[in-house]
């Protein structure tokens, strides 16, 4: 697992795009922040170092890649 902390995710209209692709909306992984979150180190050649895995308020799992900011939190 990895040592990361996320206060907030900052998505971009990409991710959410693809986030509906999947049938998941932005306010559903904003959703992860309030529950229990697992980072675990994502596959080799991945663009995201990191995935975070967690549920939403209504208890599906989610998996987001998460990619490092200026912002330590976000």
């Amino acid at each position: 697992m990895a040592n990361i902390t996320v206060l907030e995710f900052r998505i971009s209209e990409k991710a959410e795009s693809k986030f509906w692709a999947h049938g998941i909306t932005r306010q559903q992984v904003n959703e992860l922040l309030g529950n229990r979150l697992v980072a675990i180190s994502n596959r080799k050649r991945r663009a995201a170092r990191h995935l975070v895995i967690g549920r939403d308020n209504n208890g599906r799992c989610i998996a987001v890649p998460v990619m490092p900011t200026e912002d330590l939190t976000t």
